[in-house]
């Protein structure tokens, strides 16, 4: 995939995908699962993006980008660039956070 990625890289400046595939996972007695377990529901049932960029070495980073219209969950997405474009993300980034800054505290906290 990651050749797939080099492609797409000499076409595009960055990618833009969901942090996760799902909806967050309920919140569980997370400590009194085994480790294997935890991985399994996390890597599985979540289907997270962030993991594949890290192992392969590119930069990624995720940023806040609204809210779900049906729950109101905060929801995110990821960016990825090319290798050794770790500049370009982090100025996307402080670009979005100027132009949609995020709420700093949680709704209903001071």
């Amino acid at each position: 995939w990651t050749e797939r990625a080099d492609a797409f890289f000499d076409r595009h400046d960055v990618m833009i995908t969901p942090v996760t595939a799902t909806a967050p996972l309920l919140a569980e007695a997370w400590s009194k699962r085994s480790w294997t377990a935890n991985v399994q529901a996390n890597v599985t049932a979540s289907g997270g993006f962030a993991g594949m960029w890290n192992v392969a070495g590119y930069p990624a980073l995720t940023v806040p980008f609204g809210t779900d219209p049906l729950t109101g969950t905060p929801i995110g997405v990821q960016l990825a660039a090319p290798q050794g474009q770790e500049a370009l993300l982090i100025g996307l980034a402080a670009t979005i956070e100027r132009l949609a800054p995020w709420q700093r505290v949680a709704p209903g906290w001071s």
